[in-house]
C-alpha cells in the first residue's frame, strides 16, 4: 500500500510502498478515507526545524494525525468497536489514571508519557496511508458528519467546542460573543456560537479582507483589530461589554483586549497561544467574571462537535488534494485553510 513515510527530520517525505499495517490485539485496521492534515506535518519536513516543533519518536514513520475511515479488521482485544464501524482519531495522550483524566478532562491529562505515546505520526504511524492500524482507545464512531468533517473537525472544530464550553455558562441565544482570530479554529468557534447557540458574533482579525473572503463566516461584524477598543465593542452591543471572549490568538495585544472587551462578570477564554506573556490580571477581570486558558479538547467534547455538525449546518471553508499531492504542499497553510487529503 501507500504511505507518506517521513525518514529524516527536515528532510522531505517520500511517498513509498509500504507493508500493510500489523494489528495488535488492541488495534483496529482503518481504511482511510480523509485526513486533516497539519501545519506540522509539513514544517516538520523543512529545515530549519523550529524548537518548538513536536518532532516525531520514532523514525521512520508515516505521518498523519488526524483521519478518519472505515473498520476493516478488529483485534483480539477490542471490545467496542467492530467491522464497518466510521471511525475518526479521538484527541491522543491520556493515562485513563489520573484524576482529569477520570473527570471527563483527558485533555488535561498529568501523565506526560501518555501525550505522545499513542500520537498517530508522531510515536507510531499515522493516517497519511491508504490503511493505518489505531488503537481503540484512540478512536471514536461517527455517526452523523461525513469522514472528512470528521477529521476536520478533530483537528478544528474539537479545540473550538472545548472554548465554548468552557464559556458557556455566559453564551446564550441573542448574547454577544467576540472571536478573536480568522484562523480555522475561529472560524469553527463562530460557526458554532452562531449556528449551534444563537449568539451573535463579533469577529476581531488583523485581515478584515481575508476573513471577508471566506464563503461562510458567521460574524455579524468584523472588525480590525487594529481598530479594536473597549468603546469599540460597547458601542455595537448597547453600552456593555460582551458576554463572552473567546481568544484564539493568545498574544499580550489580543488578552489585553480581552480583559477590557467583557461586561462585567462576562467570561474570557484564551484558547490560542502566540508567545510571550499573557496579561489577564485581577485589574483586567470584571467583577465576578472568569477567564480561562484553555488546551486541545476531551473525548466527550469531540463527541458532542460531532452530534452538533451532524445536526447543522456549519461549514468551515476547506480544500482536498491527493496522497501524492503532499508531497509539494509546503506553501499551504492548515491552519488557515483546512487541508483533507484524501489517500
Amino acid at each position: 500500500m501507500k504511505a507518506l513515510r517521513l525518514t529524516t527530520v527536515g528532510k522531505a517525505a517520500e511517498l513509498t510502498d509500504v507493508d500493510a499495517p500489523t494489528v495488535r490485539p488492541s488495534d483496529v485496521l482503518i481504511d482511510v478515507a480523509s485526513v486533516s492534515l497539519t501545519s506540522a506535518e509539513l514544517a516538520v519536513q523543512c529545515e530549519p526545524v523550529d524548537d518548538d516543533l513536536e518532532i516525531p519518536t520514532e523514525l521512520p514513520i508515516t505521518l498523519g494525525r488526524y483521519f478518519a475511515g472505515r473498520v476493516v479488521e478488529i483485534g483480539s482485544a477490542v471490545k467496542d468497536c467492530a467491522v464497518g464501524d466510521v471511525v475518526v482519531t479521538a484527541p491522543p495522550g491520556s493515562c485513563g489514571r489520573c484524576h482529569p483524566c477520570l473527570t471527563g478532562m483527558d485533555n488535561y491529562c498529568v501523565n506526560p508519557r501518555a501525550k505522545t505515546r499513542l500520537v498517530p505520526g508522531i510515536s507510531r504511524d499515522g493516517g497519511l496511508a491508504q490503511q493505518v492500524a489505531a488503537p481503540e482507545r484512540l478512536v471514536l464512531r461517527i455517526d452523523g458528519p461525513s469522514p472528512e468533517e470528521a477529521a476536520r473537525a478533530s483537528q478544528f472544530g474539537l479545540p473550538a467546542y472545548h472554548a465554548i464550553r468552557v464559556a458557556k455558562t455566559m453564551l446564550a441565544p441573542g448574547n454577544h460573543a467576540v472571536v478573536i482570530g480568522g484562523n480555522a479554529r475561529a472560524r469553527y468557534a463562530m460557526g458554532i456560537l452562531a449556528e449551534g447557540i444563537g449568539c451573535r458574533v463579533i469577529a476581531v482579525t488583523d485581515d478584515v479582507a481575508a476573513l471577508r473572503a471566506h464563503r461562510t463566516c458567521y460574524a455579524e461584524t468584523i472588525i480590525d483589530s487594529a481598530d479594536a477598543n473597549a468603546q469599540v465593542i460597547r458601542d455595537l452591543v448597547g453600552g456593555w461589554g460582551v458576554d463572552g471572549v473567546l481568544d484564539f490568538v493568545g498574544s499580550e495585544a489580543s488578552s489585553a483586549f480581552a480583559g477590557s472587551a467583557a461586561t462585567q462578570g462576562g467570561a474570557i477564554v484564551v484558547a490560542g497561544s502566540d508567545g510571550g506573556f499573557v496579561p489577564i490580571g485581577a485589574g483586567r477581570l470584571n467583577r465576578n467574571g472568569s477567564a480561562r486558558y484553555v488546551e486541545g479538547g476531551s473525548r466527550g467534547d469531540l463527541r458532542e462537535v460531532l452530534d452538533l455538525l451532524g445536526n447543522t449546518k456549519i461549514a468551515v471553508d476547506h480544500t482536498t488534494i491527493s496522497l501524492a499531492s503532499v508531497v509539494n504542499a509546503k506553501d499551504i497553510d492548515p491552519d488557515d485553510v483546512p487541508v483533507v487529503v484524501i489517500p
